[in-house]
């Protein structure tokens, strides 16, 4: 009977119909029905009579309908239900009544088996005490978009198995206890587009079901730190749209599932009260979309960390946990801290027997991150050191793996700064010799790439070098023979004779528009055969003289060549004396604001090896300059590069005794405000003598010392700390059989004082050389030790 145009229905309408289970009279013109219209359907289920007329819902219209479970009022114009309408519906399930123009809820008590009530698009104002008596079976409960301006604080005093309650678009400006307390298996709450403004601390208590909760579009200002403690099982939280100013780091603690929260179109402001939240933001795992103060997208890695606290020592949070083994020993200890802008976490474990398990320590201060983990296996060597360290728009990841019999496995650097990126990975063999070296450098539009492999000897394997800089592509392979002296110079093309010897070298050159190919072909003997240069290029002059000596041996006695080729300017000599060695080789190039100048100089002696190297280079501002100097049994004498470039000055020294080892390496960088030293002493059997790190970084001082016995072990290790009045200082001592002797901590902040100390049985003492220097004396001299020094190693 539905849609069509029916306006009344009397007592007779439906007499005969005793059988009837659903009927429709939805989309009619039904303004008035008798209260006796339905008696004789006691076995109707479903009945629809929305999109009418009606009005008013008079005393025992329903009463004969004792099975029905459906009943659908919704679009009509019911503005009033009177107290027994409902009278004896024990069997109804689902009653929606949306879209009428209801002012109260009067008569919808005691509906005990309804599941579903939609009062939604109405025009109630307030929802009073007994709005929904005894209706325990309820779990959907719609009010959205009406007036309700206040709900009375028992409303929901029945509703124990009410799941959704959407409360949206209303006038509601405040949610108090104990409200919603009654409401123990709600799971979806909606109350956006009000005009909440508080929440009481207590408001959600006992309702640890809630999944989603959305509270955006009105007008919260503040969170009170407890409000969302009690809603263990909440996965959405929506709080965009709203006017919040601040947010505090244990507002969000409790919420352990939280998948998504939404915090954008508020008013956060970037101040120290915010740093609570900026810590929980940068540990959560969950989803936050829209964190911004001041236009800015909340990071842990923007937040102004030093502002926060005093420049003396403010420690917020300090954790300490240890568990003692059964021999004494300690099992763990965790320390937690925050100071002056600084946060560290780091864990030791101690094994049973005092040796160091695993130390893991994560430090952030002042725009500066580190993270990295020590691992000590059993026998006292170091497994695995990771480090990652984002500082001042630097960022550095290398890996150190010490194999058990104390030798490196492999180091890996990759580095970005300032528009700098390095890569390289260094691979040392068991026996203590380099394998691999792998340089790739991209600076300021300069892409350099080049392999150095050393054989076991210690002599030089290959070098392969390429380099892009400026539209300028070259290529290039120098191989080094066992005796150290120069077997092949390659560019670009390398064809191999029977022999072994190089047959042909093909250069081809493409730079601003310039392109040259020559060819030099070296006989069996390794001498020069011929020499051809071909130049290719608009707008340029050139001048060269190419002067073939008709001896024997085929050598070149002067080259000549000065090139001016836009705005490129070269100029280089090349004089090979009688018996095929070079004497010297001058070189000056300026191009594209890029300037290099060196000079080789090869002595006159019959074995052919270089005496001194010198390259300065300057370009896009940046400065190399080295010397490299090889001696007469081909091994290197000393190497010293200093580089800056972009704020950032890097300089060290290289010295390589006569067979091969390392003497002293000295490094210094200064970068961004970071200064960094240490100097790496290696005896001549290949193992450490004494390694000296000192670190001054944004208010910052680390200064430690690394003494390695020649076995291998470590026998010292002091390190001192001073960062924004905070001085720490430790001493690990390592006995012979590798286990700790003592383990000494002084913390010195504020006033305050810690000291921590691990005593482990030590049984047996001895005296091992060491090889140490002072670091003053090293970096203001620009001479090199050539004696080790003795260090003893005392038993405490």
């Amino acid at each position: 009977m539905d849609s069509n145009k029916l306006t009344t229905l009397d007592e007779y309408t439906f007499i005969s119909l005793t059988e009837l289970v659903v009927l429709r009279l939805e989309n009619n013109e039904l303004s008035e029905i008798s209260p006796s219209a339905f008696r004789n359907l006691s076995n109707l289920r479903t009945l629809r009579i929305d999109f009418n007329m009606w009005t008013t819902i008079e005393d025992f219209t329903f009463e004969s309908l004792t099975a029905l479970e459906v009943l659908r009022l919704d679009n009509n114009r019911i503005s009033r239900i009177t107290q027994f309408a409902f009278y004896d519906q024990s069997s109804l399930r689902i009653l929606r009544f949306e879209n009428n123009f209801l002012t109260s809820t009067s008569g919808l008590q005691n509906l005990t088996s309804l599941q579903v009530l939609c009062l939604n698009g109405n025009k109630l104002t307030v929802i009073d005490q007994f709005a929904f008596k005894n209706c325990v079976n309820l779990e959907t409960l719609r009010l959205e978009n009406n007036r309700i301006t206040s709900i009375h604080k028992r409303s929901f005093e029945s509703l124990v198995k009410l799941r959704i309650l959407r409360l949206e678009n209303n006038k509601l400006t405040s949610i108090k206890t104990p409200t919603f307390q009654y409401l123990v298996s709600l799971e979806t709450l909606y109350f956006f587009d009000n005009k909440l403004a508080t929440i009481d601390e207590t408001a959600f208590s006992n309702m640890e079901k809630l999944e989603i909760l959305r509270l955006t579009g009105n007008e919260l200002v503040t969170l009170g730190e407890q409000t969302f403690l009690p809603l263990q099982s909440l996965r959405y939280l929506h709080l965009h749209t709203n006017q919040l100013t601040n947010l505090g780091g244990n507002t969000f603690q409790s919420l352990t599932n939280l998948e998504i929260l939404t915090l954008y179109n508020n008013l956060l402001i970037c101040d120290c009260n915010l740093y609570p939240f900026v810590k929980w933001l940068n540990q959560t795992k969950s989803n936050v979309i829209g964190a911004t103060c001041n236009g800015t997208t909340i990071s842990v890695m923007n937040f102004p960390y030093s502002e926060c606290y005093d420049e003396g020592f403010n420690a917020t949070e300090i954790t300490n946990i240890f568990q003692s083994s059964g021999d004494g020993s300690v099992g763990i200890f965790l320390l937690s801290m925050i100071m002056s802008g600084c946060a560290l976490t780091y864990v030791i474990q101690l094994v049973g027997d005092g040796t160091i398990g695993i130390a893991l320590l994560s430090v952030i201060m002042s725009e500066c991150d580190l993270t990295y983990g020590i691992f000590l296996i059993g026998d006292g060597y170091i497994g695995l050191v990771l480090l990652f360290m984002i500082m001042s728009g630097c960022v550095l990841t290398y890996g150190i793996y010490l194999l058990g019999d104390g030798t490196k496995g492999i180091v890996l650097l990759s580095m970005i700064m300032s528009g700098c990126v390095l890569t390289y990975v260094i691979y040392l063999v068991d026996d203590g010799s380099i394998g691999v070296v792998l340089l790739s450098v991209i600076m300021s539009g300069c892409v350099l790439t080049y392999v150095i492999y050393l054989v076991d000897d210690g002599s030089i394997g290959v070098v392969l070098l390429s380099v892009i800089m400026s539209g300028c592509v070259l290529t290039y392979v120098i191989y080094l023979v066992d005796d150290g002296s120069i077997g092949v110079v390659l560019l670009s093309v390398i064809m191999s004779l029977d022999d072994g010897s190089i047959g042909v070298v093909l250069l081809s050159v493409i730079m601003s528009g310039c392109v040259l190919t020559y060819v030099i072909y070296l006989v069996d003997d390794g001498s020069i055969g011929i020499v051809l240069l071909s130049m290719i290029m608009s707008g340029c002059v050139l001048t060269y003289v190419i002067y073939l000596v008709d001896d024997d041996d085929g050598s070149i006695g002067v080259v000549l060549l000065s090139v001016i080729m836009s705005g490129c300017v070269l100029t280089y000599v090349i004089y090979l004396v009688d018996d095929g060695s070079i004497g010297v080789v001058l070189l000056s190039v300026i191009m594209s604001g890029c300037v290099l100048t060196y000079v080789i100089y090869l002595v006159d002696d019959d074995d052919g090896s270089i005496g001194v190297v010198l390259l300065s280079v300057i370009m896009s501002g940046c400065v190399l300059t080295y010397v490299i100097y090889l001696v007469d049994d081909g091994s290197i004498g000393v190497v010293l590069l200093s580089v800056i470039m972009s704020g950032c000055v890097l300089t060290y020294v290289i010295y390589l005794v006569d067979d091969g080892s390392i003497g002293v390496v000295l490094l210094s960088v200064i970068m961004s405000g970071c200064v960094l030293t240490y100097v790496i002493y290696l005896v001549d059997d290949g193992s450490i003598g004494v390694v000296l790190l000192s670190v001054i970084m944004s208010g910052c001082v680390l200064t430690y010392v690394i003494c390695l016995v020649d076995d291998g072990s470590i026998g010292v290790v002091l390190l001192s700390v001073i960062m924004s009045g905070c001085v720490l200082t430790y001493d690990i001592y390592l006995v012979d059989d590798g286990s700790i002797g003592v383990v000494l901590l002084s913390v010195i902040m504020s006033g305050c004082v810690l000291f921590i100390v691990v005593v482990c049985l030590c049984i047996k003492c001895r005296t091992s050389r060491k090889d140490m220097f002072d670091h003053s004396e090293l970096t203001s001299s620009k001479s090199l030790p050539e004696n080790d020094r003795n260090l003893s190693r005392t038993r405490k």
